[in-house]
């Protein structure tokens, strides 16, 4: 049964024969309505409230938890230069980049920085680009050590990626 459908699938789908305009069709139907969903989620709007989402984050100060900013890297921390959560900001973003949609949401510091996480749902397990994530912030590390770097306050910006599965 399944042999029998692959060689229906082969044989209406069989570019060498010149019976592609079945596929050509289908590619076409695709690739128009992928254009439109595109069209039609740029149009809506993209910022939201993250107390519609999540009353936790919303209502969370430094007043209820002292919790360090999170982030993947293993880069070691003075206590001096450690970023507390001060509260996440009330509204999130929902983009589009590289044609994945994200959940743009950014967090205060005490100091007063703000970080900014893209949420993406991320299935692969193998995480490559993690490695060069490491790296930069082991860089801006060592950046921090040196007299001039630190004195100007040098830093690369290492984008903040929160992957969450299902």
């Amino acid at each position: 049964d399944v042999k029998k459908c692959a060689q229906d699938i082969e044989s209406a789908f069989d570019i060498q024969k010149g019976k592609n305009d079945k596929l050509i069709n289908l590619l076409n139907i695709v690739v128009k309505w992928s254009s439109l969903l595109a069209v039609k989620f740029d149009k809506l709007p993209s910022k939201k409230l993250i107390r519609n989402v999540s009353h936790i984050l919303a209502s969370y100060s430094s007043k209820v938890a002292n919790v360090e900013i999170f982030n993947r890297h293993y880069a070691t921390k003075s206590k001096e230069f450690s970023a507390i959560i001060y509260r996440f900001m009330p509204y999130y973003f929902v983009i589009r980049r590289a044609d994945v949609i994200t959940r743009r949401i950014s967090v205060r510091t005490l100091s007063g920085r703000v970080y900014c996480y893209y949420l993406t749902k991320h299935y692969d397990t193998n995480r490559e680009a993690s490695g060069m994530h490491q790296l930069f912030a082991l860089i801006n590390h060592f950046l921090t050590k040196e007299k001039e770097t630190c004195r100007r306050f040098l830093q690369l910006a290492v984008p903040h990626f929160a992957y969450f599965g299902n």
